[in-house]
């Protein structure tokens, strides 16, 4: 176990579990889920805590959502809080009614083309039918969860602040945190500073900072941007800079995704405490076709944490070109 900043988990007796982004890979779920119940401490209050993006992208992002709502008594934890992440919102807003009954065109849309798809395709199978998919959407979701989550939008403990995608510079006071994170689960066209969807400069290229918030001294535990992708981690490879910059490299998209998923086998690549005052939790699942992303399970107590790293990838069969980072 690595130590905190000193004073970070005061007044935080639990031992708290946190899972990334898994986006409907049930191996990655099920892997996460043991590491937590082979770990769990049970002289101690136990929390888990999931970041958001449980759906979209792979099979079965309703298997995946049913087991984090029954996590308690698949893994013995004493508490789970899901938070909502931006696909989730964009499910929520896709399958809710509006006041005359019809539905959000542009949200259904939007979800639909950044991964909705599967969790259509896994529901109508399920029903054989492609009638009323908003309502077959809902049905399949546990009662109450989706609830849970819109009402969930962050989790602090102590100097520790959970919250699917990140923060941003210029919250100067405890008023201005507050503000930020009561923004409700749902980003206006554009907005890019959002807790759902921010990336980039108001989070990830921000600097080197000790901490966040009034005080810098909050630690964030954050996923949405696979590692990979974020410029502050070291796992962030020349293949996405090759993207991002558009130069051609010699090695083949076989060779740089391998490259890629080697370097997602490390938890270092995970641990931005030191360095940027947060910790990046999205292994990449969902990304990764012919591979279940290995994935992080962060375990914090007693001012200290570890990130295990879980279905590690043995690379033996041949990936699949690695995505763009966009």
């Amino acid at each position: 176990m690595k130590q905190l900043p000193e004073g970070t988990m005061d007044g935080v007796d639990e031992q708290i579990f946190a899972i990334g982004d898994i986006h409907g890979e049930l191996a990655s779920m099920e892997a996460a889920l043991e590491y937590v119940r082979e770990n769990r401490d049970p002289s101690r209050t136990s929390h888990l805590i999931f970041l958001g993006d449980l759906v979209d992208r792979g099979a079965d992002g309703m298997k995946c959502m049913k087991m984090a709502w029954d996590a308690c008594e698949r893994t013995g934890v004493d508490k789970r809080t899901v938070l909502i992440g931006n696909h989730e919102m964009m499910m929520f807003h896709s399958i809710t009614p509006l006041a005359d009954g019809s539905y959000d065109d542009f949200m259904g849309m939007n979800w639909v083309k950044n991964g909705g798809a599967s969790v259509i395709r896994e529901v109508t199978e399920a029903s054989g039918s492609t009638k009323g998919i908003e309502q077959q959407v809902r049905d399949a979701i546990p009662e109450g969860m989706l609830e849970h989550m819109v009402a969930n939008t962050h989790h602090r403990a102590g100097n520790l602040i959970f919250v699917h995608a990140g923060l941003i510079a210029g919250l100067d006071s405890e008023d201005d945190l507050a503000r930020y994170l009561a923004r409700p689960p749902k980003m206006e066209d554009g907005d890019k500073t959002h807790w759902a969807w921010v990336r980039e400069d108001y989070f990830l290229e921000y600097g080197r900072v000790t901490g966040w918030g009034p005080d810098r001294n909050l630690i964030v535990v954050h996923g949405h941007t696979p590692v990979g992708t974020d410029p502050q981690s070291s796992a962030y490879t020349s293949y996405v800079k090759a993207h991002r910059s558009g130069q051609v490299f010699e090695k083949s998209e076989t060779e740089m995704a391998r490259a890629l998923l080697e370097a997602l086998n490390s938890s270092d690549h995970h641990d931005l405490v030191n360095e940027c005052g947060r910790i990046n939790m999205d292994g990449g699942c969902g990304k990764y076709k012919k591979h279940a992303a290995p994935v992080p399970v962060l375990q914090l107590k007693d001012n200290q944490y570890h990130i295990e790293m879980t279905l590690r990838n043995d690379l033996e069969s041949k990936p699949q070109a690695a995505p763009s980072p966009s």
